[in-house]
């Protein structure tokens, strides 16, 4: 795991952190990058363990697939990160930052940062993501949560009422997406949710 920074449109280096390393916020029922977004400074200079990077680039032994399996690929993309550092978390198996290695990464350059693809697919993978990796206790934290910023960011962003609606069926999708999951491994409906 490195430190990751933005490349803005074109290919210059900027002096902005994208990613050194990250955590699980129980808040947000997500993985957070440390340093998003502040200049680099040098106060992510140490390697350190920490519990998620992006798959941006990452290396991984082979007995970490063997222990916990693959990316998950029905997230196709967003999220499949998250659950991946989640699962090797929970196994205890330590993802170290390693301050010295870099990387340019040009965020969403292939999907844009507001488009109905990564709307879609980062809300319908955040259900999804809980869903799969949370008991129902915080399943019911979370889900109501989400449906709250989904609605807060509609009413307070000004976004447009398609853009919301388009948030809306996504959820549903992470939901059904869950289910057909849950269908695979027990051959049949689940009431799991």
């Amino acid at each position: 795991m490195q430190r990751i920074w933005w490349c803005r449109k074109s290919s210059t280096l900027t002096n902005k952190i994208w990613s050194a390393g990250g955590y699980f916020s129980w808040l947000r029922g997500a993985a957070r990058h440390f340093g998003s977004d502040s200049d680099d400074e040098g106060q992510f200079d140490e390697s350190r363990f920490v519990d998620y990077s992006p798959t941006t680039c990452m290396l991984i032994k082979k007995e970490v697939f063997e222990l916990i399996g693959f990316l998950d690929a029905s997230y196709f993309a967003y999220f499949e990160d998250t659950d991946f550092c989640y699962r090797a978390h929970r196994a205890g198996i330590k993802l170290v930052y390693v301050s010295a290695a870099r990387l340019l990464h040009k965020v969403s350059s292939l999907t844009g940062r507001d488009s109905d693809f990564t709307v879609r697919y980062c809300i319908r993978n955040h259900v999804y993501y809980v869903l799969k990796n949370f008991p129902s206790w915080q399943r019911l934290f979370y889900l109501p949560a989400l449906q709250f910023h989904l609605v807060a960011k509609f009413v307070l962003l000004k976004r447009k009422i398609r853009t919301f609606w388009l948030a809306e069926k996504a959820f549903s999708e992470g939901i059904s997406l869950f289910r057909s999951r849950i269908d695979r491994q027990h051959g049949g409906f689940s009431n799991e949710i």
